[in-house]
This record gives structure tokens, C-alpha cells and sequence, in this order.
């Protein structure tokens, strides 16, 4: 089967973070995703905790699953991610998203997050993949000269999930990161292709050049019945689970899958879910 597979780090825990990254870069999972959300106390800053990531595993891509604009000017936003990335050896996946307007973001000096200074942003993070000098002037951000460097082809996963964001992700992005399953459940989903896929389109981009991927919260159970309703954590034995994620993938049109264990004892998920539902999705 064609999917590629993430598995979710809670920052939460720098130690417990570390642990399943590296868990899962023995286990074969694709790369390693973290939220970030500066403004909840106990969660870590996330670039911090994934360079520690990336240092601490081997073959295991990195994912910012989403940074938030609001708080992290998208110059020195790209310039972070093409540390990483030298320093990982190309293991960077930059995912990227508006922020929240409910007010978690301006809580620690952020204005309030914007269409226009997303849009803005996707410009400037795209400019600074170039070799440069490269100017960019607009409402929310302005580049005058700048030299990036070191210049790296990160690529930039947008999250979104509302029409006009998803506008954006069919003109900018390299990828699209939908929201959790809980949120966006899979009837909603192949509408909100189509809008990248047109959005695509009319900037003379190739809609099938955009990554797909697709959060899924769920628990993973050593047997029992699967269930899978809308806006709730599917819920299901191993086998239950090559199923979803082969109905994702084929059905709905994603390239990858990210598995947010939820609830109790989520590291025997994790390593149930790899021993599992992963081998089936390996090369």
C-alpha cells in the first residue's frame, strides 16, 4: 500500500518526546510531528525540541505540525527551518498555519492572525528559498535585500482547513496539512481537495504535486470491534486500522498519515501501532 506514516510527539515532555522520537525512527516511521502551541505552560518550544529531535535520531524527518505565523516572523521562521535542516541532513518538513484568532497567539504579543499576513507569510517563506537578494514589500511583512542562506528547498506543508485558507495552500504550499480527524472528518475532506486542487490550478501550479496529509487522532486496541465516527477518535484493533489508513489514502486522496495516539497508555499504541498496522505501509 502507498502511504507514508508520521507518528505524533507530544512536547509536553522532553523526555517522553525524545523517547518516542527515537522509538520511532527505529520502528520506521516517516518522520516525527509536534504542535506548536508556545502559549500552553507546559508545552515546549518547539524548534528547540525538534532539533533535539533530529540530533537524537538518524533517519527520521521533523515536522511542525503547525508553527504558528502569528508568532514566528516567516524570514527567520524559513532561516530556523534551513538550520535544521542542514544540521539533519536535509530532514526538515516545515509545516506552517495562520494561528489561532482566539486569542492564544496575542496572549504573548502576537497580533491577531490575518488572511492577508498568512498570505504574506507563504510569499516571504517561498522568497527565502531563493539564492537572493530577494525584497518583498506588504502590509504585514517586508523583505528589503535580504540574502538567504543557507539557501534549502524545505518544503512547506500548509495547514488549513476553511475555504479561503485552503486557497493559499493550492497556490503556495507544497504540501497541505489537514486538521485532526476530529475536526475535519473524512466526508468533509475530498470538498476541500477539489478547493486546493482549483486554487492549484489557476495559479498554473500541478495540483498532484501537493503533499497531502492527514492528522488522525485515534486509539489503536489489541482487538475488539473498529469504530469510526465523526468529530471522535476512530477507535479499533490493528487490522481495523490498515483499513482506515488504506481507505484514507485511496479514497480520499492523501499521501500520508499521522497517528496521534490518544488517551491512555500511548506508548503501547505507539509500539502496538508499529508492530502492527506500520509493516504494512513500509517499502
Amino acid at each position: 500500500m502507498a502511504a507514508v506514516i508520521g507518528l505524533y510527539v507530544d512536547p509536553a515532555d522532553h523526555v517522553s518526546a525524545l523517547a518516542t522520537a527515537r522509538f520511532a525512527d527505529e520502528a520506521g516511521f516517516a518522520f516525527a510531528a509536534t504542535q506548536d502551541h508556545p502559549y500552553v505552560p507546559d508545552h515546549l518550544e518547539i524548534w528547540t525540541l525538534l532539533t533535539a529531535v533530529a540530533t537524537a535520531t538518524t533517519r527520521l524527518k521533523v515536522l511542525t505540525n503547525v508553527a504558528n505565523l502569528a508568532l514566528r516572523p516567516p524570514a527567520m521562521l524559513a532561516k530556523a527551518a534551513a538550520t535544521l535542516d542542514v544540521i539533519s541532513g536535509g530532514r526538515v518538513l516545515l509545516g506552517v498555519g495562520a494561528g489561532s484568532p482566539a486569542g492564544d497567539a496575542p496572549s504573548y504579543g502576537a497580533a491577531v492572525p490575518s488572511l492577508g499576513a498568512m498570505e504574506e507569510a507563504l510569499q516571504v517563506l517561498r522568497l527565502m528559498r531563493e539564492p537572493g537578494p530577494v525584497s518583498f514589500e506588504g502590509r504585514h511583512h517586508t523583505l528589503r535585500d535580504a540574502r538567504p542562506g543557507p539557501v534549502r528547498d524545505v518544503p512547506i506543508w500548509v495547514g488549513a482547513h476553511k475555504p479561503r485558507t485552503l486557497g493559499l495552500v493550492g497556490r503556495y504550499g507544497d504540501g497541505w496539512i489537514a486538521p485532526a480527524s476530529i475536526y475535519v472528518p473524512p466526508a468533509e475532506v475530498v470538498g476541500r481537495q477539489h478547493i486546493i486542487d482549483e486554487a492549484a490550478l489557476a495559479a498554473g501550479r500541478d495540483p498532484g504535486a501537493i503533499h497531502r496529509s492527514y492528522n488522525v487522532v485515534g486509539v489503536i486496541t489489541p482487538g475488539g470491534r473498529g469504530i469510526e465516527q465523526d468529530y471522535v477518535p476512530v477507535q479499533g484493533p490493528p487490522e481495523f486500522w490498515v483499513d482506515v489508513i488504506g481507505r484514507y489514502t485511496s479514497d480520499l486522496g492523501f499521501d500520508s498519515v499521522v497517528f496521534a495516539p490518544f488517551g491512555a497508555d500511548v506508548v503501547r499504541q505507539a509500539e502496538l501501532f508499529a508492530e502492527k498496522v506500520l509493516p504494512s505501509y513500509l517499502p
